[in-house]
Parts: structure tokens; sequence; C-alpha cells
């Protein structure tokens, strides 16, 4: 359902990391919507945690009878074939994601153990809390190294794996920090797209205007 459902309504970059030496990771994606999009229909991801950072825009996720607002800089997790859904699909919408397969409990090989652990934290956290600036860099460096070319295959996946681990665990941390307004998330998501899109313009004006907003929330 995600595939089709994205295809269709906004331009994407979604792939695993199998082929990268990490099969905990099936899925990971950065979208940004184009225009207004009707809800997403309701869906689950059989078997993985899904894991959305928000970067800009803001949009809510149903689950479980509850609504969850998602700001730029934070969190939001879905538990393994838990239904749920975007209420919202507003213009200028731009997540990060990612599925995290539930590793079967006799399988073995390369971390293992840290997998399971990583999947009992996991299960463990809000269903959505701040990410701070660390998840979004770790984003931001996951997807270049995806797009950059190695000569040597293996430095390739042990950067892609060292900086996936680097990013599970940016979100683990994430969870435990205090739930604040937002207005703070906000200004380091803008300094997480401003890192990322170098090359894109950011009047003073529109970075003000951004400022004194985050202040009045603050304010509040």
């Amino acid at each position: 359902i995600s595939e089709s459902f994205e295809k269709r309504s906004y331009r994407q970059c979604t792939e695993g990391l199998e082929v990268d030496g990490v099969p905990w990771i099936p899925l990971i994606g950065r979208n940004s919507f184009l225009r207004t999009e009707n809800p997403s229909p309701w869906h689950t991801h059989k078997g993985c945690i899904e894991i959305v950072y928000c970067r800009h825009g803001t949009c809510e996720y149903e689950s479980r009878g509850k609504v969850y607002q998602l700001k730029p800089g934070r969190i939001f997790v879905s538990r393994p074939n838990e239904s749920h859904r975007m209420m919202s699909n507003p213009k200028g919408l731009a997540p990060y994601y990612l599925l995290f397969k539930i590793p079967e409990r006799q399988a073995k090989g390369l971390f293992g153990d840290e997998v399971r652990f990583i999947e009992h934290k996991l299960r463990k956290v809000p269903r959505l809390f701040n990410g701070g600036p660390r998840t979004g860099s770790c984003f931001v460096r996951l997807f270049r190294l995806i797009e950059q070319r190695f000569d040597d295959k293996s430095e390739r996946q042990l950067r892609i794996l060292e900086t996936c681990l680097s990013l599970i665990l940016s979100v683990l941390d994430a969870s435990e920090a205090p739930m604040s307004d937002g207005g703070s998330a906000r200004v380091q998501a803008l300094a997480e797209e401003m890192r990322a899109h170098p090359e894109q313009s950011y009047p003073i004006e529109a970075l003000a205007n951004a400022t004194a907003e985050t202040s009045k929330e603050q304010g509040a």
C-alpha cells in the first residue's frame, strides 16, 4: 500500500537497505508533498515498527482512537501491525521515514543481540516525541551515503551500518527526553533543512518570521 500511494501522490525516494547489509531496515524514504492530498488510507506495517521524522510542515496521524500532531522536529512511531493513517497531507509536508523489521527470534548474525535490544526499546517509546537535531542530521547523512558512489562495497556497507545504528540510537535517546511544545524543535528543523539544502535561498525576513513565531509559541 505504501508504494502505490506514494507513487501516485508525491515525489519520493524510497528503498530498503538489505543489499547494504542492514536487513532490519527494509524501507527508508524521504518525501515532499507537492500539493495537498486526501488523507491516506488506513494501513499497517506487518512485522515492522515505523519511525517518521518531520523535517518540514505539519500533519496529523490517527492511531488507536487518538490523534497525534506531527510538527517539524517531532517523531511519530507506530507499532507492528498497528493500524494508522495520516489524516492530512498538506502541501509542503516533508518527512523522513523508515521501517524497522522485527527480527526472527532464532536469527543470528552480525549485531543479532543488539538488533533485538533495539526492538525491545522501540516497542516502549512514546508514539510522539521531539526528535532533536541529531536525528535529522543522521537521516541527512544516511541519504547522502545511499546516493554516494563507493569504490569498495565493504566501506559503503560499514558506513551505512554505522549511520543506521547512530540514527536508531538517536531516536531512542530522544524518546527519553521531556516533551516540549515543539518551538525549539521547529528552529532545529529549520537549521537542518538549511544544512541539507544549502543551494536554496533563505530570505532574512522569512527566517526572522519563523523565529518570531517560535518565540510566541514558547512564551504562550
